[in-house]
């Protein structure tokens, strides 16, 4: 198995006068041999919630591809017993954060910082 790539998952976090977290996004591929996958996870259908009038951060989003097809789990971010042969891979983007307060409040310092 060879990770090929684990990174800050861009635009995940929930808007805030606190911004929430960023997210990771990571991409496995299966070079040899034979295998199967599973994988359990959640917050597929609606990130995190923001408090305090903050919103949600990014929903996990998880695509599975086998050749030149793409399969995203019906439920998500579970799947059990899938057959992952040489070449097949899966990524994964994890929620972000929800955001805290209002984002009208946060400082023009921060949100030019952020841009």
């Amino acid at each position: 198995m060879l990770f090929e790539e684990y990174a800050l998952r861009e635009d995940s976090c929930g808007p805030g006068e606190y911004r929430g977290g960023l997210g990771v996004r990571y991409r496995m591929r299966l070079l040899r041999g034979e295998g199967y996958f599973s994988m359990l996870g959640d917050r597929t259908r609606q990130g995190p919630f923001g408090v305090e009038g903050g919103g949600h951060g990014a929903p996990t989003r998880v695509e599975i591809k086998h050749g030149n097809t793409v399969h995203v789990p019906e439920m998500g971010a579970k799947e059990d017993n899938l057959p992952f042969k040489p070449g097949d891979t899966v990524q994964v983007q994890s929620p972000g954060g929800g955001g805290y307060g209002k984002p009208a409040k946060r400082s023009k310092e921060r949100t030019a910082f952020d841009l």
